[in-house]
């Protein structure tokens, strides 16, 4: 197994990707069907860093080529604010193909929740940043998802939001926002918005269903957004709770919904599918019982694959396959000790390697799916806690 540390800096053009739009449908905010020749291409995994404890924060970049050289580099301080929790996103349906750090800053003294806009052409440098608060109450940003080039949806989490903000990607201009207001049933009605996905033209929303001091779980729950009027047409409830993660089985035309549970009872958590025609629940296809845990991340490749982290009874966390069309759990393929955790995952699909972001070591590992193996890891400068696909031409 190799190890690379940060070197220089090798950037060789724009960058493209389709990720997104196979499964976004007809509807406003979608793509033309404009031919591009075609490209050789690898994607690039972006790394938010951060260390709490230090107060370091940092964005790093691996370029998923092979034969890259140098393959990894450091590109930018983030700052020294020990809350700031950056998560990095790139979830554009436009052609733009946006990158984002959200700050969440939750529970920080210098920062209520903003977004920075990085800039592709300069090694992902912040090109902007906007806030997603009202200067006195924190938002906690959750997620980001761009609609169209001039509209883009954030998830806010706290209350008094409670809503996904609508603003313009480039500028953070504020266009409106979809209000959920009242949408939780929990004891103090909030929604608790986390992440979104796009599919056959409508926004599906996990709702976590938290009450104020996070000691109620009412059941998971998706709020259904229609993207070009703004409003919500329905609200899904779940039998699991907690929901965390969405993907999709085109093949089944099944949304699988990751729920991490209560933190008390495994068979609160689990993987649910969801009929995307009838917007409802159908069913359970593996509860955290069987997985043996917690489910705090899942990843999708193909129609019916996913990968998911794990929080076992002791603490510790494994990285587990399983079907969820067929209920099957496969092979656990990579495990961490007690009290450390995979903070996240993502896919190259086309090259078939798996990411894990490993805390406990400061190193991204990447994974061969097709046999199970660490074939190559990257240090970090502070432990790696977010992780997102970008493709570029090469």
């Amino acid at each position: 197994m190799k190890t690379k540390t940060f070197l220089g800096w090798a950037w060789r053009g724009a960058l493209l990707s389709l990720t997104g739009l196979l499964v976004w449908g007809c509807s406003k905010y979608e793509e033309t069907n404009t031919t591009v020749a075609p490209v050789a291409s690898y994607p690039y995994a972006l790394v938010a860093c951060a260390n709490s404890s230090a107060g370091k924060n940092s964005l790093a970049v691996i370029q998923l080529n092979p034969a890259a050289t140098p393959r990894i580099n450091f590109l930018m301080d983030l700052g020294s604010d020990p809350k700031l929790d950056p998560i990095v996103r790139t979830n554009d349906l436009s052609w733009q193909k946006r990158a984002f750090v959200i700050q969440r800053e939750s529970g920080s003294a210098t920062g209520k929740g903003k977004v920075a806009l990085l800039d592709p052409a300069n090694r992902f440098q912040v090109k902007t940043r906007f806030q997603v608060n009202d200067g006195s109450n924190p938002a906690n940003p959750q997620d980001l998802l761009v609609l169209a080039a001039d509209k883009a949806y954030i998830t806010r989490y706290e209350d008094p939001y409670n809503d996904i903000l609508i603003v313009d990607p480039d500028t953070g201009d504020t266009l409106g926002r979809v209000d959920f207001t009242g949408q939780g049933t929990n004891s103090d009605g909030l929604p608790r918005l986390y992440k979104m996905f796009p599919l056959q033209g409508r926004v599906w929303a996990l709702m976590q269903n938290i009450n104020l001091s996070f000691s109620e779980y009412g059941p998971g729950l998706i709020g259904v957004v229609n993207p070009n009027t703004d409003a919500i047409e329905n609200i899904i409830t779940l039998a699991t709770k907690n929901p965390t993660d969405l993907g999709y089985d085109s093949e089944a035309n099944l949304l699988y919904v990751a729920s991490t549970g209560d933190w008390f009872d495994p068979a609160t958590a689990g993987i649910e599918a969801v009929n995307p025609a009838t917007q409802t629940s159908a069913g359970v296809l593996i509860d955290g019982n069987a997985l043996g845990g917690f489910i705090t991340r899942m990843v999708m490749i193909g129609q019916n694959n996913a990968y998911l982290v794990v929080l076992k009874s002791d603490g510790s966390e494994k990285v587990v396959q399983v079907n969820p069309a067929t209920k099957t759990i496969g092979p656990t393929l990579y495990e961490y000790p007690c009290f450390w955790w995979a903070a996240d995952l993502a896919l190259d699909e086309p090259q078939g390697i798996l990411l894990i972001a490993d805390p406990s070591t400061s190193q991204v590992m990447l994974m061969d799916l097709a046999t199970g193996l660490i074939v190559d890891s990257f240090d970090t400068p502070v432990p790696p806690l977010s992780l997102a696909i970008w493709e570029g031409e090469d």
